[in-house]
């Protein structure tokens, strides 16, 4: 399938959608607020062992503490950081000794993040680190070499596994994906850089005082990039020269030779708007997804278990049949199964599809359904469907689902439902605010919303906002008013006379 990466990078903020056949996939966002931890390695120290959860706490910098249960220790734990790229092994816990056997308070460690935080919990670590480059993934302390799943050619497997036996004896690697149809020099140059980032990692290891970040990994831009390698990237469009002046050079021996295009977008229309991002980003919000069918999916997001209702819609009485049902549902397992990488839903989901009686239309849903969810790069654990026509999965938590970074829990209506959250209205307003004094600088413009977005705009966008009074030769001037959190106006001021 032939993707396209849209980046939208403004000030503070970088949005990126992967779109398939125009439709939007995948969203990824990055704030310098709260960027991402997930790849990053620390020089850590054991503050505290706790036996019988078989964990420990381990301070990492900044007043922050991780999470290291005992089969990190004792395992490679790469799967929570390159789910499709992991090959199936065998679990060591039996052999494994007690965490307290291992670890002991004050002890340092090299730890590395596999989850971000969630609400008062901190990171999840793994002391078995990993290296991810464009074509392989460099595994320290390991002295195998697994071929991604995903290269199912017998003669290629055999190929990369020849290729790797000149690596250094005590390092592993994984081989991606994205190393199909590349040159052996090129795989060859990128393992020689891997080892050499290592040996720089492990050196500053050395000469840091714990606790202190060693490494970290690269922004959101080159991450998703990299991890779209291999899986059908054909075009970027991106808004940024900084961020394309990155890529390209990320990508310098990929573009032209494999027919990947990295474009500069310079219109004036906001790029998601372009492609038609910024709608689909706003039918997120909405728990109802309408479907081509007439049908529709009701997605019900708690902390934790999410369920998705199949509807009937529009489609009722005498017409909705037998056959109008299978399409519906085949319908409906296909948008769940987008829906779930979209909102990147997390924990237990249970989709509850129109009742079927036969055991075979029951079975083509579950196919249809498995198939759609093979492009996820989450782990997911499927169970068989029901004779109730219900399919529950669980999906493995590697970031907050899209909603919890994009809304806040409502107060007025005690928790029951969501709204944008204030980040993201402080966002809306730098993105307007960036269209409007492209098209003109003429007059001061004034921005009114909520007390507390205004705080918000002063405490962490100040200097943009002053950015964009320098370069656009235009005041901005932020009033306060009573109104509710989400509603907000930008004008331009009257002047008299």
């Amino acid at each position: 399938m032939r993707t396209q990466l849209i980046i939208n990078s403004l000030f503070n903020e970088t949005r990126i959608a992967v779109l398939e056949k125009s439709r939007l996939s995948e969203l990824f966002i990055e704030r310098k607020s709260s960027s991402s931890m997930v790849g990053n390695i620390y020089k850590g120290n054991v503050e505290k062992i706790v036996p019988g959860m078989q964990a420990a706490f381990v301070g990492i910098g900044d007043g922050r503490s991780g999470f290291l249960s005992a089969e990190d220790v004792h395992e490679e734990s790469l799967s929570e950081l390159f789910l499709d790229e992991e090959e199936t092994r065998k679990s060591s816990r039996k052999n494994s000794q007690p965490i307290q056997k291992v670890l002991c308070q004050g002890q340092e460690v090299m730890v590395q993040v596999t989850k971000e935080p969630t609400g008062s919990k901190g990171p999840k670590l793994t002391s078995h680190v990993g290296i991810p480059g464009k074509y392989l993934v460099l595994l320290p302390g390991s002295d195998s070499v697994n071929v991604s799943r995903k290269i199912t050619d017998r003669k290629n497997r055999k190929k990369y596994s020849e290729i790797m036996k000149s690596k250094p004896e005590d390092i592993g690697f994984i081989v991606r994906t994205a190393c199909v149809g590349v040159d052996e020099k090129d795989i060859k140059t990128e393992m020689k850089a891997l080892v050499r980032k290592w040996k720089r990692i492990k050196k500053k290891y050395e000469d840091l005082k714990s606790p202190a970040p060693v490494y970290e990994e690269a922004d959101a831009c080159i991450r998703v990039v990299r991890d779209l390698m291999g899986n059908g990237l054909k075009k970027i469009v991106v808004d940024s020269p900084k961020a394309h002046g990155r890529i390209t050079k990320y990508l310098s021996d990929k573009i032209d030779k494999d027919g990947l295009k990295v474009d500069m977008y310079d219109k004036k229309e906001p790029i998601f708007d372009r492609y038609g991002i910024e709608s689909q980003i706003e039918k997120m919000y909405r728990k109802k997804v309408w479907m081509k069918s007439g049908g529709y999916l009701i997605i019900d997001e708690a902390e934790g278990l999410t369920v998705i209702d199949v509807n009937s819609g529009k489609l009722v009485g005498e017409e909705f049949h037998r056959q109008t049902i299978m399409r519906t549902n085949e319908e409906a397992a296909a948008e769940a199964a987008r829906q779930i990488r979209l909102r990147n839903l997390v924990g237990i989901v249970v989709i509850d599809f129109i009742d079927m009686r036969s055991t075979r239309s029951r079975k083509k849903i579950e196919s249809i359904f498995a198939e759609e969810m093979k492009k996820d790069k989450a782990r997911a654990t499927i169970q068989e469907i029901s004779s109730f026509s219900v399919i529950q999965l669980t999906r493995r938590r590697i970031r907050e689902s899209i909603l919890s970074d994009l809304t806040e829990i409502c107060d007025t209506c005690e928790g029951s439902g969501r709204i944008k959250s204030i980040y993201t209205i402080c966002y809306e307003i730098l993105r307007d605010i960036d269209q409007l004094t492209k098209q003109s600088a003429d007059g001061p413009l004034v921005v009114q919303a909520s007390k507390k977005v205004i705080d918000r705009l002063r405490e962490i966008e100040a200097r943009a906002i002053r950015r964009i009074q320098r370069e656009r030769g235009v005041k901005i001037k932020l009033k306060q008013t009573e109104d509710l959190l989400e509603e907000y106006s930008i004008s331009r001021e009257q002047t008299s006379g």
